[in-house]
């Protein structure tokens, strides 16, 4: 049994609606409860979204809000809203890269705090020594 797993904030866009973005699919002798959905966002770049729950009780998405023993799986649509912009962050990649190249790596910045110092170095920045062999 699963009880009381939270999920906030979650906003994304998914390229392909072949498989449900979230389900909750529990088991019918042991429900899941407490699950906790507020403010997740997850769209499709074309058509809708779909969410699936089954014997999972809770808020947000499809979760049912009391416990009243299982119930079969339930599925729910979510369209894009047509004012949605998917917020970024510095670096997001423009478009995919290739499967037959290196994995591009974006640069890491100083700090991940705008305006304070760095506590410590970058584990890249390090000169450290991992190995010597004995003389």
């Amino acid at each position: 049994m699963l009880i009381h797993i939270p999920l906030w904030n979650w906003d994304t866009e998914i390229v392909s609606a072949a498989r449900a973005p979230v389900q909750f699919i529990c088991a019918d002798g042991a429900p899941c409860q407490q699950m906790i959905l507020p403010n997740v966002n997850m769209y499709v770049e074309s058509g809708t979204a779909v969410v699936k729950c089954e014997s999972a009780y809770g808020t947000g998405a499809c979760l049912k809000a009391s416990d009243t023993g299982s119930y079969s799986a339930i599925a729910s649509t979510i369209t894009l809203p047509t004012s949605y912009i998917p917020p970024t962050l510095a670096g997001d990649l423009a478009s995919g890269f290739s499967t037959d190249l290196s994995i591009p790596i974006p640069t890491i910045p100083s700090t991940f705090y705008p305006g304070l110092a760095q506590i410590s170095p970058l584990a890249k920045d390090m000169r450290v020594k991992l190995w010597s062999p004995i003389v």
